[in-house]
C-alpha cells in the first residue's frame, strides 16, 4: 500500500483503518474499523489487531504480531517479530520489544523500556520507566517493578512480586547466594533507606539493607540490638509474607 499525503479512512480486503502519511502495512495485515495510526507507522506481514487499538507514530511491527481489543502503543515502539498482547495493554512510548514477546491482560510498560526475545508477563503487570529485562525473562501475574530496574536473561518472578526502583539483577536471578523465588524490596517513611527481602527456592531467606547481607534472622538480631524494634519486625512481617505467597 501507498502511502497516502491526505490521511484517509479505508476500508478494503484488510479491514479498515485511519491511513496516515508514510504508513507502511504489509500483506494480510488485518485492522479494524475505528482503529487509529499516527503518521510513519510500519507494519509486518499478517499482524491481527483487536478493537479500538491506537498506535502512535513511527512505530513498527514486526511480522505475525497480534494486539488484542483496546491496546494503546505511544510514539516510536518496536515490536518484534510474533509478539502478542492481551486485552488493554499499554506501552506508554519508545518501548522495544524482542521477538516472540507476549503480554498478558492490562500490562503496562512504561517510558523507554526493554525486553528481550521471549519475554512473557502475566496478567496485569507493571514496568516502570526505562526498565530492561534479558532475553527469555518471565513474570508471573500482577508483578509491579519500579523504574529503572534491569533483568538479566531467563529471570523469573513469580505472581505479585514487587520490586523497587533501580533493583538489578543477574542472569537467572540467582542474588544473595540463593536461586530466587519470590522477593521484594521495601523502603522506609522518607525513603532514604531501601531493604530487599528474598525467598530462596529451598526456602531461605535473605535480607540485603545497605551494607547488610544475611539470613533473616540475623538482619531482626542486628537491628534489635541497635534498638529498631519497629523496624525489625516490620521485615519479619514482610519476610512471612513472601513466605506465606508460595
Amino acid at each position: 500500500m501507498t502511502a497516502q499525503t491526505v490521511p484517509a479512512f479505508e476500508i478494503n480486503e484488510n479491514g479498515g483503518w485511519i491511513v496516515p502519511d508514510g504508513t507502511e502495512i504489509g500483506p494480510k495485515t488485518r485492522i479494524p474499523d475505528h482503529s487509529t495510526l499516527g503518521d510513519g507507522c510500519t507494519l509486518g506481514y499478517g499482524c491481527k489487531f483487536g478493537v479500538d487499538c491506537k498506535l502512535g507514530y513511527e512505530c513498527t511491527l514486526g511480522d505475525g504480531c497480534t494486539l488484542g481489543d483496546w491496546c494503546t502503543l505511544g510514539d516510536m515502539c518496536t515490536l518484534g517479530d510474533g509478539c502478542k498482547f492481551g486485552d488493554n495493554c499499554t506501552l506508554v512510548g519508545c518501548c522495544t520489544l524482542g521477538d516472540m514477546c507476549k503480554l498478558g491482560d492490562e500490562c503496562t510498560l512504561g517510558h523507554g523500556c526493554t525486553l528481550g526475545r521471549q519475554c512473557k508477563l502475566g496478567d496485569r503487570c507493571r514496568l516502570g520507566d526505562n526498565c530492561t529485562l534479558g532475553d527469555w525473562c518471565t513474570l508471573g501475574d500482577m508483578c509491579t517493578l519500579g523504574h529503572l530496574c534491569t533483568l538479566g536473561d531467563c529471570c523469573k518472578l513469580r505472581d505479585g512480586c514487587t520490586l523497587g526502583e533501580r533493583c538489578k539483577l543477574g542472569k537467572c536471578c540467582t542474588w544473595l547466594g540463593v536461586t530466587v523465588w519470590r522477593f521484594m524490596t521495601a523502603a522506609n517513611i522518607e525513603g532514604s533507606l531501601q531493604v530487599t527481602v528474598v525467598l530462596g527456592s529451598r526456602g531461605t531467606i535473605k535480607v540485603e539493607a545497605e551494607d547488610f547481607v544475611g539470613t533473616i534472622d540475623e538482619f531482626c538480631a542486628k537491628a534489635e540490638s541497635e534498638g529498631k524494634l519497629i523496624y525489625a519486625r516490620v521485615v519479619r512481617a514482610i519476610a512471612e509474607a513472601i513466605k506465606e505467597g508460595e
